[in-house]
């Protein structure tokens, strides 16, 4: 090998990363969030994330929904953490209400309100919010409650699954 085709040989393996990596305007992760929103943060949000993931990832779905609350509990309760794992989901010791901040309603793809009315600050710098209001409290019945959330869920994941004008 001469000393010309040795200098083009490293000159392209070294171009490689540099053509295949990302440009900094461009983000790694694409994936746009779903605020659910509920009064506490412990039950009807929980839910719907939880269910909202599943259904979202199924579909190969860019969007990742987060439980929030506008007076966060301390806890999520017993009638939620027990009856959820029969739907196959965990929810760790650790996991408390979060929340709603009004930097992630800003950048948020979308708010779902359950129950609840967004706050007016969030509401001016949402790009979008809808308002779930059929679905009962899960402390009255779990199985009522999933059912409800869970056909709100396969209506938004539908919506989110048709391609965009």
């Amino acid at each position: 090998m001469n000393r010309r085709t040795a200098i083009a040989t490293v000159t392209a393996c070294l171009a490689v990363p540099i053509i295949n990596a990302q440009s900094p305007r461009q983000p790694a992760d694409k994936t746009k969030t779903i605020v659910f929103l509920c009064r506490y943060g412990s039950a009807k949000s929980v839910l719907a994330a939880r269910f909202f993931n599943r259904m979202a990832a199924e579909q190969g779905l860019p969007y990742r929904g987060v439980a929030r609350g506008i007076e966060p509990e301390s806890t999520i309760p017993p009638y939620v953490r027990e009856p959820i794992r029969s739907d196959g989901f965990e929810i760790g010791v650790d996991e408390k209400p979060v929340a709603l901040d009004i930097a992630e309603t800003r950048k948020a793809s979308s708010v779902v309100a359950i129950m609840c009315k967004l706050p007016a600050a969030h509401s001016t710098v949402a790009r979008e919010s809808i308002e779930w209001t059929d679905v009962p409290d899960v402390s009255d019945g779990y199985s009522a409650a999933r059912d409800r959330i869970v056909a709100h869920v396969k209506e938004l994941v539908n919506q989110l699954a048709l391609p965009s004008k």
